[in-house]
C-alpha cells in the first residue's frame, strides 16, 4: 500500500482489494516507510474450520519534494541570503501541514547549521518530534556592478580572517603525520586523540614549508629528522659544557698564584691557604698549577 508522506505523518485510512473484496485500513499517524500494519482476522480461513489469520499490510511511503523525516523529527532545508545569514534575521519555514512558522537565524550562521523548532515534527501518541530547519547559504549567481564593487570592498576587508579551511585541513594533517609517526599524540579514554601544543607548532612548520617553500612530503620528513640530530646535538653540548664549567671550577680551586711584591718576595698562594713566601728577580706574576709531587723552590 503507497501513501504520500503527509498522510504516512498524520494519519489516513486507505482502501485495499483482497480476493475482490475491499477493505478499510487505517494507517495511524508516524508510520515509516516499509512498516508492515497487522489486520487482525482479515487473513484467510483457518485449516479445519479455524478461524482466520491475519493481513498484513505493507506501507511504502512516498518522498516528499521538500520534507524528510528523522525518527519523529520533520527536516527541512531553509535557503537563507548571505546577509541574512551573517548579520542575522527571522525568517519564514513552510510546515508540513500547509502552514509556516517564524524562524530567527542568529547572526554568523554557517551553512549547514540546524535550528530546532519544537513540537512541529511527527504527532503519535507516544512522543512528539520537532522541525529540523537546516540553513543552506545561498549564493547569488547574477549580480549587477554595484553587488559585485560591494562584495569585492568585503574580500578586501576580510583579507587577514582566518582560513576556514585551515581547522579541516590540520585535522587531517595531524592524523596524516600520526600515520607517519612525525606527531604522538596521547590517546584519550574514549579513543581519540590528544595533540601536545609541540604537535601543534609542528604542524605549522610542515605548513609553512609545503604552502610557503614548496617542500614535498619527503623533503619534510629529511628536516624534521635533521632538525631532531640538531637538537640531540645541542642538549648534548650543553651537557658537555656543564661539565667544562664543573672541571674549571675544581681546577680554580686547587690552583696555586706567584706573585713578586716590590721587595721581590714571592707569595704561593693556594685557594683557602695563607701566602707563602719566596723570592724572584723578576717581578713578574705568575700562574702555576703544580702536580701532586711537584714543590717551588726560591
Amino acid at each position: 500500500m503507497t501513501i504520500p508522506f503527509r498522510h504516512a505523518v498524520e494519519g489516513t485510512t486507505g482502501t485495499i482489494t483482497v480476493a475482490g473484496d475491499a477493505m478499510t485500513v487505517r494507517i495511524p499517524a508516524g508510520v515509516k516507510d516499509g512498516q508492515t500494519i497487522r489486520l487482525r482476522g482479515k487473513g484467510r480461513p483457518g485449516a479445519g474450520g479455524g478461524p482466520n489469520g491475519d493481513l498484513l499490510v505493507k506501507v511504502s511511503v512516498t518522498p516528499h519534494p521538500v520534507f524528510s523525516r528523522s525518527g519523529n523529527d520533520i527536516k527541512v532545508n531553509v535557503p537563507v541570503t548571505i546577509p541574512e545569514a551573517v548579520l542575522g534575521a527571522t525568517v519564514t519555514v513552510p510546515t508540513l501541514d500547509g502552514g509556516t512558522v517564524k524562524v530567527k537565524v542568529p547572526a554568523g550562521t554557517p551553512s549547514g547549521r540546524t535550528l530546532r523548532v519544537k513540537g512541529r515534527g511527527v504527532k503519535t501518541p507516544k512522543a512528539v518530534g520537532d522541525l529540523l530547519a537546516t540553513v543552506q547559504v545561498a549564493v547569488p549567481k547574477n549580480l549587477d556592478e554595484d553587488a559585485l564593487r560591494a562584495l569585492s570592498l568585503f574580500a578586501k576587508a576580510t583579507e587577514g580572517d582566518a582560513d576556514p579551511r585551515a581547522e579541516m585541513l590540520a585535522k587531517q594533517t595531524l592524523r596524516q603525520y600520526d600515520r607517519l609517526g612525525l606527531v604522538v599524540p596521547t590517546r584519550t579514554g574514549g579513543g581519540g586523540r590528544r595533540y601536545s601544543a609541540r604537535d601543534v607548532a609542528l604542524l605549522r612548520e610542515v605548513q609553512r614549508l609545503s604552502q610557503n617553500e614548496g617542500v614535498n612530503l619527503a623533503g619534510i620528513q629529511r628536516i624534521m629528522a635533521l632538525e631532531a640530530e640538531v637538537a640531540a646535538l645541542r642538549s648534548r653540548l650543553a651537557e658537555l659544557s656543564e661539565h667544562l664549567d664543573s672541571a674549571l671550577s675544581a681546577a680554580q680551586r686547587s690552583r696555586r698564584v706567584f706573585a713578586a711584591g716590590p721587595t721581590g718576595d714571592v707569595e704561593a698562594v693556594r685557594a683557602g691557604q695563607r701566602p707563602r713566601r719566596g723570592r724572584t728577580g723578576s717581578g713578574e706574576v705568575v700562574l702555576w698549577r703544580p702536580h701532586r709531587r711537584s714543590s717551588w723552590t726560591g
